[in-house]
Formats: C-alpha cells, structure tokens, sequence
C-alpha cells in the first residue's frame, strides 16, 4: 500500500478534524519523493474539495451527508487520483479499496470500489451544477465556497472572478528572493543556472521564480543564506516602506520575519530593525532566520501590537496586519475552507486598533505602511480611509518606489500599492504608505 496515501491521509483528517494548516504535517517521511506526493494529494485535496465532494454525493446513491470523516477523505483521495494526476486506474482503484479495508472495514473497501468505478465510466461527462445559480456553480466547478465567489462577482463581474478562481487552483510558483549581504542578484542565478534549476526573473531584481522548492531548501545556498523564499508581492510591501541604511525601522506582527529581513538587507545591515510580534515561538523563527541570513540589525521584541510600543518612535513604521489570506489562496488553499464574512469582520477590527498604534511610533517626518495579503476593500483601502478621517497629522502619499510607477496594474487609484493575482501573477496583496506631517 502506497506510504504518500497513508500520510496524506493523516494529514487529512488533521486539517479537517483539528484546524491544522495543509501545509503543516503531522508526521515527517524521510523519503522525498513519499513526502512531495504526500504534499501534492493535500494540497491538491484542499484545493478542489468542494468539486471533489460533488462527484462523490453524485455518485453515491445513499444520504451523503451521512458519510463519515475518513471515509469520505478516503474516497476525496481516490476521485483526485483519478481526476487530476495520472496514476493508472486500476492502480487507484486498489490503492483506495485497500486503504479503506485497512482503515475501516471490508464493506467500506466495496463503496469505495463502486464510487471509483462509476467516476471512471462517466469521467468524460462527469456531473456539473445548474449554470443558473452562477454563485453555485462557480463555487462548485472552482471549488470555493459561495460567500467568496459572491463577493467576488459583485466586485469583479463574472468574466475577472473566473480568472480569480483559476488562478487560485493552479499549481503555484515559488519566489525566491536573494540576499544581497552575502549575493549579489546576477551572483545568485548564476549559482541557480549551475545547479541545474529553472527559474523565471521576477518584475525586480531581487526574485526569481521556481516551481519547486522541495530540492532548494535542503540546498547549500539555502543554509549559507544566500535566498529566502518569500513572494514577491510581499517583498514589494518592503520597497514602498523604502527602508534605507541608518533607519530605525518597527515591523509589527513580524513573524516569520520576512519583511524584517528584506529590510535589514535593503539598509546593508546599518541602522535598526525591530521585530514585534506576540508569540514567543514565532520570534524564535525570526532570529532563526536572521542567523542565517546574517541581518545582524534584527532584533526581536515580544510584545502585543495592537498597543503603543513605550518609548518608540521610528523612521518607518510597517503595520503587516493579520487578515483573511484571500489573496494568497493559490498558495494556502485551506483558508477558503477555514475564513468566513464573520472572521473577516472581526479582524477588520483588529487591524484599524493595529493601524492606530502603529501611528503612535511613526516620528515627525516618518513613514508608516499599513500592509495585508487580502484583496478585500474592507480591509485595505477603506480601512486607511478610515484612518484618515480620523488622523490628520498623516498625508497619503504614493506608495510604489520610483522604479516601479510605470506598472500601472500595482498602483490602485489613490496611489496604492495593489496586486491582484489573477492580473498580477504574484500574490495579492496591498499596502498604503502614509507620511506623519506634524
């Protein structure tokens, strides 16, 4: 029986039962290629659940609703098998009966036989919803859930939200980003070219793209510091703060710490940047990576962001709020799955008292960025509007570097900062750069 299906049944049922991230697992393999087809049935499983679950209710002549946990992941294994990746069938066919005979009973294995089965016969017209109910229907065929293909519509249209949720489902690229204290960028792909790994330059010099990373995080580089893996979108937050040598630079809710070490390279180790975040295991993250990468200006602070930070005043000041994720849904699909319209209201909260604190340690003349990883206007730009109405000492300014005012698709009509996946090919993200006039 196939070890990568076992543990990516584990891993599974933990997503589903105890609210683990799909991109955590519950066990380590020591084998890599058991490990990257563990990581590909559940990444892959998260992704197209609700399509997945359709063809099984389909294909399931009793209550479907009645189906238990393991079983049903058990039958989502299967059916993504058969649908998406190109294992013969009667190997998937087997693989599945047995691996419900083992982990249920006899009788569980002949369900299983029988689903698999009919998904074969009717693979070339599988079973699709109603084009009536557009909302159902995309939310079915692109496996999200209504209350974002919803919204989504209202904003966007039809034509601009299928793109969205295409986007969402494809396999995702990977950004690395050079770490200019130890590689220069051309340095950097040279060392890629000559280890055999295929890359794509990103819009800046910094980053490149990968598909995969599983071989480059055991590399050599990666343990001399010379890249981080970090999207670019994000790294473009980091450019509109434009930290440079000698600042003072505050990054709350800093953890892993990514930005704190763009920046810390960015200002060639000279000046100050400090780490806050309220998790004690997360900041150990972060001082993990500043070793590594040599940012020897880093230092971390335990301490509770929405709050001022006594005796604080810096010259940039990065508020990278906790939000909805739901421009990075290509890469943590579990967060279509884990978000709802109720959770996103409650850190809109969050993030106007993060917005406000973070004012307080901006110095006369300093710059504050307010930044998400969400497309949501609830969360961005109304939310800094709100913030205006209310904070007159600070001037909205544009928020892209010089370098970067031509790429009109990034820049919102207020000057923002503003990645859209689907138009963008990065990550979605977005960051407002406000400067403290008195």
């Amino acid at each position: 029986m196939s070890k990568s299906r076992s543990l990516a049944l584990a891993r599974l049922i933990a997503v589903e039962s105890k609210g683990s991230f799909s991109s955590f697992a519950t066990e380590r393999s020591g084998d890599v290629r058991t490990e990257r087809l563990a990581h590909e049935y559940v990444s892959g499983i998260t992704r197209w659940k609700r399509w997945l679950d359709y063809q099984i209710d389909s294909f399931y002549s009793g209550d479907a609703k009645g189906l238990e946990l393991k079983l049903r992941v058990i039958l989502r294994l299967g059916v993504y098998d058969l649908l998406f990746l190109s294992t013969p069938d009667h190997a998937v066919v087997h693989e599945a009966v047995e691996l419900a005979k083992k982990e249920l009973r006899a009788g569980a294995g002949r369900l299983v036989n029988a689903i698999m089965r009919s998904v074969i016969r009717s693979r070339e017209s599988l079973p699709v919803p109603h084009h009536e109910d557009k909302v159902s229907y995309l939310g079915i065929t692109h496996s999200h859930p209504d209350w974002i293909v919803r919204r989504w519509l209202d904003r966007f249209g039809e034509i601009e939200t299928t793109r969205l949720l295409e986007w969402n489902n494809r396999r995702p690229e990977y950004s690395l980003r050079s770490n200019t204290l130890r590689v220069t960028a051309t340095r950097f792909r040279d060392i890629l070219v000559k280890s055999g790994v295929k890359f794509r330059d990103g819009l800046t010099e910094h980053f490149v793209y990968v598909s995969e990373l599983s071989e480059l995080i055991r590399s050599e580089s990666f343990r001399d510091g010379f890249f981080s893996i970090q999207d670019e979108a994000a790294g473009l937050v980091v450019r509109t703060l434009d930290p440079r040598p000698g600042d003072v630079v505050l990054d709350l809710c800093a953890a892993p710490g990514g930005k704190s070490m763009f920046a810390a390279e960015l200002m060639a180790n000279r000046g100050r940047v400090v780490a806050l975040d309220r998790h004690e295991g997360r900041l150990r993250m972060v001082n993990e990576s500043a070793t590594r990468l040599g940012c020897t200006i880093v230092e971390t602070v335990k301490d509770d962001a929405t709050k001022q930070v006594s005796g604080m005043q810096a010259d940039r000041v990065l508020a990278d709020v906790p939000c909805s994720g739901l421009g990075v849904l290509a890469k943590r699909a579990d967060l279509r799955w884990r978000m709802s319209e109720d959770r996103l209201k409650g850190l809109v909260d969050l993030q106007s008292k993060i917005l406000q604190a973070a004012a307080s340690s901006v110095r006369v003349g300093g710059i504050l960025v307010y930044s998400t990883c969400t497309t949501e206007p609830e969360e961005n730009e109304w939310q800094i509007g709100s913030f205006l109405s209310s904070n007159s000492d600070f001037e909205r300014v544009p928020a892209l570097p010089s370098d970067l005012m031509d790429f009109v698709e990034l820049q919102t009509g207020l000057g923002d900062y503003q990645s859209h996946p689907q138009r963008t090919g990065m990550d979605g993200a977005y960051a407002a750069k406000l400067v403290r006039r008195r």
